[in-house]
């Protein structure tokens, strides 16, 4: 009786081993299945068709000008890059982490490349799904440029476009770290700082140009319209 009780329970364990992959592909299928937040759903989304995108609700205080000036930036990195700036509300989704809420984004697109959001007025992360293609060092670099969005995002996306796009050189574009490494030496240095330095001050004086231009032609409605 005793060897038979012991054999049932031999048995009960054997059948329980083979369920064991079927329930765990259940469990990860019910986590796939996790709904996605609706602001991250419509970033990827769009950036299906946009290099930049904007959410209606995003605090992020960039202008027009300054997502047109950065529209026109990324596309001319010569790799793959697409922006988000997103509300603040968005982080709670996601433990609040601005990289979750990147890493997010990439999946819901599920196009290969780099990843960058802002999240709230200036919490900023980006991720890359290329292995050859890293983007921890160059989020940290950028971070250096100041409390300023724009000059944030700029400066990553004129990293991105040395590292690993058109202004990349010689065979190691895609080697990943290693040229990371070397770009961030080279914009340390007098000469790459400079001409970063040169760039960021062409671009903040193109968006003070941009906006004059928007201002003044509102202040000619407002001549054209009269007093009211």
């Amino acid at each position: 009786m005793r060897d038979q009780g012991l054999s049932r329970t031999a048995a009960r364990l054997r059948a329980g081993l083979y369920l064991l992959p079927s329930l765990l592909l259940v469990l990860l299928t019910v986590a796939a299945a996790a709904p996605v937040d609706p602001a991250v759903q419509r970033a990827a989304d769009a950036l299906r068709s946009d290099y930049v995108y904007r959410d209606p609700a995003a605090e992020s205080l960039l202008t027009d000008a300054e997502i047109g000036l950065l529209t026109r930036d990324v596309a001319g990195t010569g790799t793959p890059v697409w922006v988000a700036l997103l509300p603040e509300s968005v982080l709670s989704s996601y433990g609040g982490s601005a990289h979750a809420v990147a890493q997010a984004v990439a999946d819901a697109s599920g196009e290969p490349g780099v990843y960058a959001v802002v999240a709230g007025p200036s919490d900023f992360a980006a991720v890359s799904t290329v292995d050859e293609h890293p983007v921890d060092d160059l989020v940290r670099e950028a971070e250096k440029s100041g409390p300023v969005t724009f000059d944030v995002l700029s400066a990553f996306v004129d990293l991105m476009r040395t590292t690993y796009g058109s202004g990349a050189s010689g065979p190691g574009r895609s080697t990943g770290g290693g040229t990371a490494i070397a770009v961030l030496v080279l914009v340390a240095a007098g000469g790459g700082a400079f001409a970063l330095t040169a760039r960021r001050r062409r671009l903040r004086a193109e968006r003070r140009a941009a906006q004059a231009v928007t201002d003044d032609g509102d202040d000619g409605l407002a001549d054209r319209a009269g007093p009211t």
